[in-house]
């Protein structure tokens, strides 16, 4: 029987909220390994493991590389990519689609939110033009562009 140990941190044991798309997938796996499990009904198979091997038990680093490899060949992707290449395009995805830094930065348990935006930022093209549309949007849904000039300037707007 397979023995767990500690995380490497405290911040490492988290929930972190999935889609509803990818809980339905994940609702559906789980439902897929539930028959061989039961058929089994071996010590194994009661680890309770989100992924499994069918009998339930942890799968193997070598076969996991394996499949995501196979699975890399069959979307026509280069098969340089890494697992753990695959946290970082998730996070820059994020990032350039307007979740917030900090969100990101719990998802990944990054301990601060500088060590998400030192990692991530620079990779997302066009942050800067980003704000600066969002600020103008911002702006003009307000008031009127010229009540706030005057008002940045420190005048009195007269009507």
């Amino acid at each position: 029987m397979p023995e767990y140990g500690e995380p490497k941190t405290t911040r490492s044991r988290r929930s972190v909220r999935l889609a509803p798309e990818a809980m339905d997938a994940v609702k559906s796996h789980q439902v897929r390994q539930a028959e061989p499990r039961r058929v089994l009904d071996s010590e194994s198979a009661h680890f309770d493991l989100g992924v499994a091997t069918q009998t339930g038990t942890p799968l193997l680093a070598r076969n996991v590389l394996h499949a995501f490899k196979s699975a890399l060949a069959k979307a026509g992707l280069p098969h340089t990519i890494r697992v753990h290449d695959l946290r970082h395009a998730s996070a820059t995805v994020a990032l350039a689609a307007g979740l917030h830094p900090k969100v990101m930065a719990e998802r990944l348990a990054h301990s601060t939110i500088v060590i998400t935006l030192g990692l991530y930022t620079h990779a997302v093209e066009g942050l800067d033009a980003n704000a600066a549309a969002r600020m103008e949007r911002a702006i003009r849904g307000a008031t009127k562009v010229q009540e706030l000039r005057y008002i940045a300037l420190g005048y009195q707007h007269q009507k």
